[in-house]
């Protein structure tokens, strides 16, 4: 990971000054600040300071083994399945922070109620409004791994969460509305063709919350 980092702070910046563009090395190198911080390999500092004290005993690291789903990869010759247990079935360890996690429906329901419980106890409430307040106040402005979306009628008269994530064989989507303490959460072991399916299911389960 410190070799990433070293080498994307390395090359020149792309972009326009001061405008957004998300990148999988800004989360590279927060984890190689989380090691280098605590001396311990991100994975452990995940452990020890995520997974345990919200009770998240699911929760791990790559492709899931066992009795459980297996990704799939889309190519030309349809969707692929793959094996957990070989080479290719997620992301390379070393892009952890930027998305190999994987939990459970109710153990990520945990995480997600931090967000609709001003941190539930675990992060203090200035720790959570530090994670959700955008750079800049605008449509679509992102926070710190959250998006932001202005207030809405399913919203409760406040911004609302939202986050997907993807190793391009697996989908999770997280739509969280804080001031009704109501979130949804859609996953799928095939990412490439689920996102119109997401749509509707998103909107389908907003449609449930309570008025």
């Amino acid at each position: 990971r410190s070799q990433l980092v070293e080498a994307a702070l390395g090359a020149p910046p792309t972009g326009a000054p001061g405008a957004f563009s998300y990148g999988n090395a800004n989360y590279i190198l927060a984890g190689a600040a989380i090691e280098r911080i605590t001396g311990l390999p991100w994975e452990e500092a995940m452990r020890r300071e995520v997974f345990e004290p919200l009770g998240m005993a699911s929760a791990g690291f790559g492709a899931p083994t066992g009795d459980q789903p297996w990704g799939h990869r889309a190519g030309v010759a349809g969707l692929q399945p793959m094996d957990p247990t070989v080479a290719g079935s997620d992301n390379p360890a070393a892009m952890g922070p930027a998305g190999t996690v994987h939990a459970g429906l109710a153990d990520y329901a945990r995480f997600i109620r931090v967000f609709l419980t001003d941190g539930g106890g675990w992060l203090s409430p200035e720790s959570v409004a530090r994670l959700t307040t955008p750079v800049a106040d605008q449509t679509g402005a992102y926070a710190l791994g959250w998006g932001v979306l202005p207030a809405q009628p399913w919203t409760g008269g406040a911004s609302a969460l939202v986050h997907d994530g993807s190793n391009t064989m697996w989908l999770a989507r997280a739509a969280v509305a804080p001031a009704r303490r109501a979130a949804t959460i859609c996953v799928s072991n095939a990412a490439q063709p689920a996102q119109p399916a997401f749509n509707a299911l998103t909107q389908a389960l907003i449609g449930r919350f309570p008025a």
